[in-house]
């Protein structure tokens, strides 16, 4: 982060991914001051399910490693639209240039914060 942690985003999607309502979760952070997340959930859920499932994952990772914002994602992470390897690890730098727009919403600018403080 760019608070200086380093915080392997495997752990926190790992706990992100015991839920039953998460199908996937890719984290992001580097440079950023808090992790976030993109999630395709497992199936159809709602919203709240989604969240009470972050709040749950959160529980069991220390304060440093928690989300802080998430976006759920409509298409889901495979193999076959260039987002996963062949043995289903996240092409981060993919994902990344694919969901530029919506992980950029998840960080506000300064002026994005004085705006709404």
């Amino acid at each position: 982060t760019s608070l200086g942690r380093n915080i392997s985003p495997e752990w926190v999607e790992r706990e992100l991914q015991i839920e039953p309502a998460i199908g996937m979760a890719v984290v992001f952070g580097e440079a950023k001051p808090y992790l976030s997340a993109l999630i395709s959930p497992a199936g159809t859920v709602t919203s709240a399910e989604i969240d009470a499932a972050v709040a749950r994952a959160n529980s069991r990772l220390p304060n440093y490693a928690q989300l802080r914002q998430w976006a759920v994602v409509t298409t889901p992470f495979t193999f076959a639209n260039g987002l996963l390897t062949a043995n289903g690890r996240p092409l981060r730098a993919h994902i990344l240039k694919r969901h530029a727009g919506t992980l950029q919403s998840l960080y506000p600018t300064t002026s994005d914060t004085e705006a709404t403080a």
